[in-house]
Protein backbone atom coordinates (compact mmCIF):
# COMPACT_ATOMS: atom_id res chain seq x y z
CA UNK A 1 0.00 0.00 0.00
CA UNK A 2 2.99 2.49 -0.30
CA UNK A 3 1.98 5.75 -1.84
CA UNK A 4 -1.38 5.88 -0.39
CA UNK A 5 -3.36 6.22 3.03
CA UNK A 6 -6.30 4.39 3.43
CA UNK A 7 -8.64 5.85 6.08
CA UNK A 8 -11.69 4.40 6.87
CA UNK A 9 -14.71 6.14 8.80
CA UNK A 10 -17.25 4.05 10.08
CA UNK A 11 -20.34 5.39 12.46
CA UNK A 12 -23.91 4.82 13.02
CA UNK A 13 -26.74 5.91 10.47
CA UNK A 14 -27.51 9.73 10.63
CA UNK A 15 -23.81 9.98 12.87
CA UNK A 16 -22.11 12.50 11.18
CA UNK A 17 -19.45 10.28 8.73
CA UNK A 18 -20.19 12.35 5.75
CA UNK A 19 -19.89 15.85 7.03
CA UNK A 20 -16.61 14.26 8.76
CA UNK A 21 -15.39 13.11 5.44
CA UNK A 22 -16.33 16.07 3.34
CA UNK A 23 -14.42 18.32 5.75
CA UNK A 24 -11.34 16.22 5.78
CA UNK A 25 -11.11 16.46 2.04
CA UNK A 26 -12.19 20.25 2.48
CA UNK A 27 -9.21 20.72 4.74
CA UNK A 28 -6.88 18.60 2.84
CA UNK A 29 -7.79 19.24 -0.69
CA UNK A 30 -9.78 18.12 -3.55
CA UNK A 31 -6.53 16.81 -5.43
CA UNK A 32 -5.01 14.56 -2.68
CA UNK A 33 -8.73 12.46 -1.49
CA UNK A 34 -10.70 9.93 -3.62
CA UNK A 35 -13.89 9.01 -1.73
CA UNK A 36 -15.77 5.57 -1.91
CA UNK A 37 -19.10 5.09 -0.13
CA UNK A 38 -19.53 1.54 1.57
CA UNK A 39 -23.29 1.91 0.41
CA UNK A 40 -23.00 2.67 -3.24
CA UNK A 41 -22.18 -1.39 -3.23
CA UNK A 42 -25.46 -2.65 -2.14
CA UNK A 43 -26.40 -5.29 -3.76
CA UNK A 44 -28.73 -5.18 -6.81
CA UNK A 45 -32.09 -6.45 -6.02
CA UNK A 46 -33.70 -5.28 -9.34
CA UNK A 47 -34.53 -9.11 -10.08
CA UNK A 48 -37.15 -9.01 -7.01
CA UNK A 49 -40.28 -7.76 -6.68
CA UNK A 50 -40.74 -4.24 -5.34
CA UNK A 51 -41.97 -5.57 -2.17
CA UNK A 52 -39.12 -7.97 -1.82
CA UNK A 53 -36.85 -5.03 -2.46
CA UNK A 54 -38.30 -2.78 0.35
CA UNK A 55 -38.72 -5.88 3.06
CA UNK A 56 -34.89 -6.07 3.04
CA UNK A 57 -32.78 -5.92 5.43
CA UNK A 58 -30.14 -3.74 4.56
CA UNK A 59 -28.23 -2.83 7.99
CA UNK A 60 -27.15 -6.86 7.61
CA UNK A 61 -23.46 -6.80 6.83
CA UNK A 62 -24.63 -9.34 4.34
CA UNK A 63 -26.45 -6.58 2.25
CA UNK A 64 -23.38 -4.91 0.72
CA UNK A 65 -20.92 -6.51 -1.93
CA UNK A 66 -17.89 -5.40 0.45
CA UNK A 67 -15.51 -7.79 -1.55
CA UNK A 68 -16.12 -5.97 -4.36
CA UNK A 69 -15.40 -2.71 -2.56
CA UNK A 70 -12.13 -4.18 -1.14
CA UNK A 71 -10.90 -5.07 -5.08
CA UNK A 72 -11.61 -0.98 -5.81
CA UNK A 73 -9.61 0.10 -3.26
CA UNK A 74 -6.76 -2.12 -4.20
CA UNK A 75 -7.16 -1.39 -7.71
CA UNK A 76 -6.82 2.17 -6.28
CA UNK A 77 -4.13 1.54 -4.87
CA UNK A 78 -2.29 0.62 -7.59
CA UNK A 79 -2.85 4.13 -9.39
CA UNK A 80 -6.07 2.23 -11.41
CA UNK A 81 -9.37 4.35 -12.50
CA UNK A 82 -12.20 2.37 -10.83
CA UNK A 83 -15.72 2.55 -11.65
CA UNK A 84 -17.95 2.36 -8.38
CA UNK A 85 -21.73 1.93 -8.73
CA UNK A 86 -24.37 4.03 -7.89
CA UNK A 87 -27.22 3.04 -6.13
CA UNK A 88 -30.90 4.02 -6.57
CA UNK A 89 -32.07 3.92 -3.08
CA UNK A 90 -35.63 5.13 -3.71
CA UNK A 91 -35.90 1.39 -6.20
CA UNK A 92 -33.57 -0.67 -4.22
CA UNK A 93 -31.30 -1.60 -7.26
CA UNK A 94 -28.10 0.13 -9.33
CA UNK A 95 -27.52 2.33 -11.94
CA UNK A 96 -26.51 1.11 -15.30
CA UNK A 97 -23.82 3.15 -14.99
CA UNK A 98 -21.10 4.08 -11.87
CA UNK A 99 -18.66 6.49 -10.75
CA UNK A 100 -14.97 6.81 -12.47
CA UNK A 101 -12.75 7.41 -9.63
CA UNK A 102 -8.87 8.13 -9.85
CA UNK A 103 -6.46 7.17 -7.60
CA UNK A 104 -5.31 9.33 -5.79
CA UNK A 105 -2.94 9.64 -2.38
CA UNK A 106 -5.80 9.96 0.41
CA UNK A 107 -8.27 7.20 -0.21
CA UNK A 108 -11.52 7.59 2.36
CA UNK A 109 -14.15 5.00 2.29
CA UNK A 110 -16.92 5.86 4.23
CA UNK A 111 -19.88 3.66 5.80
CA UNK A 112 -22.18 2.29 7.97
CA UNK A 113 -21.07 -1.19 8.10
CA UNK A 114 -17.40 -0.56 7.16
CA UNK A 115 -15.42 -1.85 10.26
CA UNK A 116 -17.72 -4.50 10.33
CA UNK A 117 -15.75 -6.20 7.91
CA UNK A 118 -12.24 -7.77 8.07
CA UNK A 119 -10.94 -7.64 4.55
CA UNK A 120 -11.90 -3.93 5.28
CA UNK A 121 -10.54 -2.82 8.38
CA UNK A 122 -7.15 -4.53 7.18
CA UNK A 123 -7.25 -2.75 4.44
CA UNK A 124 -7.40 1.17 6.41
CA UNK A 125 -4.29 2.57 7.64
CA UNK A 126 -6.50 4.48 10.00
CA UNK A 127 -9.89 3.47 11.15
CA UNK A 128 -12.27 6.29 12.71
CA UNK A 129 -15.30 5.82 14.35
CA UNK A 130 -17.63 8.77 14.17
CA UNK A 131 -20.49 8.82 16.98
CA UNK A 132 -23.38 10.63 18.29
CA UNK A 133 -26.28 10.13 20.60
CA UNK A 134 -29.51 8.02 19.04
CA UNK A 135 -32.01 10.12 18.91
CA UNK A 136 -29.76 12.71 16.90
CA UNK A 137 -28.96 10.38 14.90
CA UNK A 138 -32.84 9.00 14.19
CA UNK A 139 -34.13 12.62 13.63
CA UNK A 140 -31.01 12.66 10.79
CA UNK A 141 -31.93 9.84 9.39
CA UNK A 142 -35.66 10.95 9.49
CA UNK A 143 -34.70 14.53 7.59
CA UNK A 144 -32.50 13.07 4.98
CA UNK A 145 -34.95 10.01 4.46
CA UNK A 146 -38.19 12.61 3.87
CA UNK A 147 -36.26 14.73 1.56
CA UNK A 148 -34.20 12.56 -0.10
CA UNK A 149 -35.82 9.45 -0.77
CA UNK A 150 -39.44 10.28 -0.44
CA UNK A 151 -40.46 8.17 2.62
CA UNK A 152 -43.26 8.78 5.04
CA UNK A 153 -42.62 9.06 9.13
CA UNK A 154 -43.57 5.45 9.83
CA UNK A 155 -42.15 3.96 7.26
CA UNK A 156 -39.10 5.27 8.72
CA UNK A 157 -39.60 4.84 12.17
CA UNK A 158 -41.15 1.02 11.08
CA UNK A 159 -37.56 0.05 9.52
CA UNK A 160 -35.03 1.94 12.36
CA UNK A 161 -37.36 0.18 14.80
CA UNK A 162 -37.05 -3.43 13.14
CA UNK A 163 -33.41 -3.27 11.25
CA UNK A 164 -31.65 -0.28 12.20
CA UNK A 165 -31.57 0.08 15.85
CA UNK A 166 -31.20 -3.74 16.33
CA UNK A 167 -28.28 -4.15 13.58
CA UNK A 168 -26.67 -0.99 14.80
CA UNK A 169 -26.62 -2.47 18.31
CA UNK A 170 -25.51 -5.89 16.74
CA UNK A 171 -23.25 -4.85 14.31
CA UNK A 172 -22.07 -1.19 14.40
CA UNK A 173 -21.92 -0.29 18.17
CA UNK A 174 -19.34 -3.33 18.66
CA UNK A 175 -17.21 -2.81 15.68
CA UNK A 176 -16.16 0.46 17.60
CA UNK A 177 -13.60 -1.30 19.32
CA UNK A 178 -11.93 -1.67 15.93
CA UNK A 179 -11.02 1.67 15.59
CA UNK A 180 -8.28 3.91 16.12
CA UNK A 181 -9.97 6.98 16.83
CA UNK A 182 -13.67 7.78 18.09
CA UNK A 183 -14.79 11.34 16.88
CA UNK A 184 -17.84 12.63 18.60
CA UNK A 185 -19.69 14.42 16.30
CA UNK A 186 -23.01 15.69 17.70
CA UNK A 187 -22.13 18.96 16.42
CA UNK A 188 -19.11 19.26 13.45
CA UNK A 189 -15.98 18.18 14.99
CA UNK A 190 -13.50 21.09 12.90
CA UNK A 191 -10.66 19.92 15.78
CA UNK A 192 -11.02 16.35 15.02
CA UNK A 193 -10.99 16.77 11.30
CA UNK A 194 -7.77 19.08 11.89
CA UNK A 195 -6.11 16.47 13.65
CA UNK A 196 -6.69 13.51 11.52
CA UNK A 197 -5.91 15.86 8.34
CA UNK A 198 -2.62 16.89 9.99
CA UNK A 199 -1.54 13.25 10.52
CA UNK A 200 -2.48 12.44 7.04
CA UNK A 201 -0.25 15.35 5.64
CA UNK A 202 2.24 14.74 7.54
CA UNK A 203 2.37 10.71 6.59
CA UNK A 204 1.98 12.36 3.03
CA UNK A 205 4.80 14.25 3.81
CA UNK A 206 6.94 11.80 5.01
CA UNK A 207 6.43 9.80 1.65
CA UNK A 208 7.60 12.80 -0.36
CA UNK A 209 3.99 13.12 -1.68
Amino acid sequence: MAGKMIVGVAGGSGSGKTIFCRQLEEYLGAKLVTTLQHDAYYRDLSHLPKSDRAATNFDDPQSLESDLLVDHVQQLILGRDVESPRYDFVNHSRHRSGVVLTAKPVILIEGVLLLTQVKLREICHLRIFVEAPESLRYERRRSRDREQRGRSDNSISEQWHQTVKPMHDRHVEPSKGWAHIIVPAAKPNQKAVELVGSYLRSELDSQGM
